[in-house]
């Protein structure tokens, strides 16, 4: 993601040149509406560490399921099914129509877009488009105070990253020998039980 978001700027700088690079976002039609103040490269450079960090979540969810169950086949069918709720609820939510007045189909699409409007506040695969985030640029209240969408949904990726990490670094065991004794030994014990069968 790194060397992507690299050639990105390096993209935008030979298609828009140094100057429009650094004009604000609110050039382009989409984010004419928009309350961001920041520049074209700061938006790429956002959504890059955007992208990053929902990857690196990506690979915590891999590595938590991986010790849950030591079967490779088991872990890489529940990492696999957990990514792809994930995925279709951001997808159906996101990919929503409007349609004339008085409809079902309109009923059905303002009911995807709440659903999305939701979501994206939270959910750690909506940083795929991060864009989105910077059309509104808008707020929610948590405990009557305004919080940035974006803000708070790389928060939580963040938290649960960590947490999922965590939890796949004590069920692995002692690997950077800073562990208390009796967690290492314990591991150790199931390590060599294992290994022995």
């Amino acid at each position: 993601m790194l060397v992507l978001t690299a050639a990105d700027v390096i993209s935008a700088y030979y298609i828009m040149g140094g100057r429009l690079l650094l004009q604000p976002v609110q050039s382009l039609e989409f984010y004419q509406s928009s309350a961001a103040n920041i520049s074209f490269l700061s938006l790429i450079i956002i959504s890059g560490l955007a992208r990053l960090l929902m990857f690196v979540f990506v690979i915590s969810i891999a590595a938590a399921v991986s010790q849950i169950s030591r079967k490779v086949f088991i872990s890489l069918v529940a990492d696999c099914l957990i990514l792809f709720v994930m995925f279709a609820f951001y997808v159906y939510s996101y990919e929503y129509m409007l349609s004339s007045e008085g409809t079902l189909a309109e009923t059905l699409d303002s009911r995807r877009f709440n659903m999305f409007e939701k979501l994206r506040a939270f959910l750690p695969t909506c940083l795929t488009q991060p864009y989105v985030y910077f059309e509104k640029f808008d707020y929610i209240n948590v405990a009557n105070y305004p919080f940035l969408r974006l803000t708070t949904c790389v928060i939580v990726t963040a938290a649960a990253t960590v947490l999922l990490l965590l939890f796949a670094y004590f069920r692995f065991g002692n690997v950077f020998r800073i562990l208390p004794r009796s967690i290492g030994r314990k591991n150790k014990i199931k390590l060599q039980r294992s290994g022995s069968k």
